[in-house]
């Protein structure tokens, strides 16, 4: 089964309950642990994060303004599976995931 986790400030990392943000430390080991990592900007990663980026299989920009200069990012961090979704075909994408699933 597949199994989600947020990373939104005030969420907990395993539920969607409000709690406090998680540790630097958790944070790390989601993203460590992860096969697909949501982001919308790789320019903002903590050096902490830079360091991990590439561990997923998959990593998914959501609206980025300036393509070029993410997929350069990507290039740097190590990145090798980029997907960059421009904001406005999101609705899209997420039906077909779910359906897909």
């Amino acid at each position: 089964a597949a199994s989600m986790r947020s990373l939104k400030p005030g969420a907990s990392p395993s539920s969607g309950a409000s709690s406090p943000s998680p540790s630097p430390s958790s944070v790390e080991t989601l993203v460590e642990e992860c096969s697909v990592l949501i982001l919308l900007t790789l320019q903002d990663l903590p050096p902490a994060l830079q360091q991990r980026a590439f561990m997923p299989s998959l990593v998914v920009l959501l609206s980025t303004a300036n393509p070029d200069v993410e997929a350069m990012a990507a290039e740097q961090l190590g990145i090798q599976r980029l997907l960059q979704v421009p904001m406005d075909t999101t609705d899209e994408y997420a039906d077909t995931a779910v359906t897909l699933m």
